[in-house]
């Protein structure tokens, strides 16, 4: 493209000169040859030469994923259209067969629109359930390490039993009141 108070654009030929390098950068890597060798050729870093790679190969992968969702969205928008016309055209009829076919109906049609909604995203509830339960087992595991921590310390302590066991029911209570209150914290934020 030229621009014309300036000449040729300068970016684009930058632009294509970059990619044509990424492409050389990925050929290369794909037949052997080490970041430090790529890096020393095109006069940058191994780890620049890694972080191009890792970008044009994550757009090659983006792309086509993105490609396919959009079909598979297509594929079930088409999907919901003829089931709602199948819908539309049994009508409201009486008949034990139309009302069985038209409930089958809206169970498929409610099946196609959870998994439109699930491809795009756009029920994201399984995310927060993920989240919360990863946070459980943050919170076991973080609880698991206090109370190693505190076994080590009494070891070096040389406290004997009693004094062990109720330095664990000091900590245990301390740690149910921690909880208690962020769940009123958390309660307060829904």
């Amino acid at each position: 493209m030229s621009n014309p108070r300036n000449g040729p654009s300068k970016t684009n030929a930058l632009a294509i000169a970059r990619a044509e390098d990424t492409a050389e950068m990925l050929r290369l890597k794909r037949d052997g040859v080490s970041l430090d060798l790529i890096g020393d050729t095109f006069g940058i870093t191994p780890s620049a030469v890694s972080h191009r790679i890792r970008r044009a190969l994550d757009a090659t992968v983006r792309e086509p994923a993105s490609a396919l969702i959009q079909m598979e969205v297509a594929r079930l928008d088409d999907t919901l259209a003829n089931l709602i016309a199948d819908r539309d055209a049994i009508g409201s009829g009486a008949s034990l067969l139309a009302a069985s076919t038209r409930t089958r109906i809206a169970e498929a049609i409610i099946k196609v629109s959870e998994r439109r909604s699930r491809l795009l995203g756009l029920d994201r509830t399984d995310i927060r359930a993920d989240a919360e339960a990863a946070a459980r087992m943050l919170d076991r595991q973080t609880a698991d390490q206090v109370v190693s921590l505190l076994d080590r310390v009494l070891d070096r302590l040389e406290l004997g039993p009693d004094v062990r066991a109720r330095a664990r029911q000091i900590l245990v209570e301390e740690a149910e009141r921690v909880s208690e209150a962020d769940d009123v914290i958390a309660g307060e934020a829904e």
